[in-house]
Protein backbone atom coordinates (compact mmCIF):
# COMPACT_ATOMS: atom_id res chain seq x y z
CA UNK A 1 0.00 0.00 0.00
CA UNK A 2 0.92 3.28 -1.02
CA UNK A 3 2.49 5.90 1.28
CA UNK A 4 -0.18 8.40 0.09
CA UNK A 5 -3.12 6.03 0.14
CA UNK A 6 -2.54 5.01 4.14
CA UNK A 7 -2.12 8.39 4.85
CA UNK A 8 -5.53 9.03 3.68
CA UNK A 9 -7.31 6.17 5.16
CA UNK A 10 -6.16 7.19 8.74
CA UNK A 11 -7.09 10.86 8.09
CA UNK A 12 -10.42 9.78 7.07
CA UNK A 13 -11.03 7.03 9.99
CA UNK A 14 -13.78 8.63 12.18
CA UNK A 15 -13.18 8.93 16.56
CA UNK A 16 -14.62 9.97 19.06
CA UNK A 17 -14.69 13.34 21.12
CA UNK A 18 -13.07 14.94 18.01
CA UNK A 19 -9.56 13.68 19.09
CA UNK A 20 -7.44 11.51 17.28
CA UNK A 21 -5.37 9.75 19.78
CA UNK A 22 -4.00 7.23 17.73
CA UNK A 23 -0.40 7.08 15.77
CA UNK A 24 1.39 5.05 13.71
CA UNK A 25 4.23 3.94 12.46
CA UNK A 26 5.34 0.99 10.13
CA UNK A 27 6.45 0.40 6.48
CA UNK A 28 4.87 -1.14 3.85
CA UNK A 29 4.19 -4.91 5.46
CA UNK A 30 3.50 -3.74 9.02
CA UNK A 31 1.57 -0.91 10.78
CA UNK A 32 1.81 -0.37 14.29
CA UNK A 33 -1.25 1.02 16.02
CA UNK A 34 -0.54 2.99 19.23
CA UNK A 35 -2.84 5.37 21.27
CA UNK A 36 -2.71 7.84 24.20
CA UNK A 37 -4.96 8.21 27.38
CA UNK A 38 -7.58 11.10 26.39
CA UNK A 39 -9.50 13.09 28.84
CA UNK A 40 -11.91 10.23 29.20
CA UNK A 41 -9.38 7.81 29.77
CA UNK A 42 -7.88 4.97 27.38
CA UNK A 43 -11.54 3.74 26.36
CA UNK A 44 -12.38 6.18 23.86
CA UNK A 45 -8.79 5.99 22.83
CA UNK A 46 -8.53 2.34 21.90
CA UNK A 47 -12.18 2.44 20.21
CA UNK A 48 -10.45 5.24 18.15
CA UNK A 49 -7.44 2.99 17.01
CA UNK A 50 -9.84 -0.16 16.22
CA UNK A 51 -11.57 2.23 13.78
CA UNK A 52 -8.90 2.94 12.24
CA UNK A 53 -7.79 -0.66 12.02
CA UNK A 54 -10.95 -1.05 10.68
CA UNK A 55 -9.89 1.37 8.09
CA UNK A 56 -6.83 -0.36 7.54
CA UNK A 57 -8.13 -3.72 6.87
CA UNK A 58 -11.08 -2.15 4.51
CA UNK A 59 -8.72 -0.59 2.43
CA UNK A 60 -6.15 -3.37 2.03
CA UNK A 61 -8.91 -6.03 0.81
CA UNK A 62 -9.87 -2.95 -1.36
CA UNK A 63 -6.56 -3.02 -2.79
CA UNK A 64 -6.36 -6.72 -3.11
CA UNK A 65 -4.12 -7.36 0.00
CA UNK A 66 -4.91 -9.30 3.65
CA UNK A 67 -4.75 -7.01 6.22
CA UNK A 68 -3.94 -9.29 9.89
CA UNK A 69 -4.01 -8.09 12.97
CA UNK A 70 -1.55 -9.31 15.69
CA UNK A 71 -0.08 -8.30 18.88
CA UNK A 72 3.82 -7.02 18.05
CA UNK A 73 6.24 -7.32 20.81
CA UNK A 74 9.02 -4.74 18.42
CA UNK A 75 5.99 -2.53 18.77
CA UNK A 76 5.11 -2.87 22.61
CA UNK A 77 8.82 -2.32 23.18
CA UNK A 78 9.25 0.32 20.63
CA UNK A 79 6.17 2.58 22.01
CA UNK A 80 6.77 6.32 21.77
CA UNK A 81 6.75 7.77 24.98
CA UNK A 82 3.61 8.34 26.31
CA UNK A 83 2.06 6.03 24.03
CA UNK A 84 0.83 2.19 24.18
CA UNK A 85 0.85 -0.41 21.21
CA UNK A 86 -2.81 -1.51 20.96
CA UNK A 87 -1.82 -4.12 17.93
CA UNK A 88 0.03 -4.28 14.79
CA UNK A 89 -1.39 -5.02 11.93
CA UNK A 90 0.42 -7.04 8.93
CA UNK A 91 -0.40 -6.56 4.99
CA UNK A 92 0.55 -9.14 3.10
Amino acid sequence: MGEAVRLMIYRVAPYAVNHQRWFFTGDSSRINVYNSKGMFGEGYSRIDAGIAMCHIWLAADHLGKRAEALIDPEGQKNAPSGRSCVASMSII
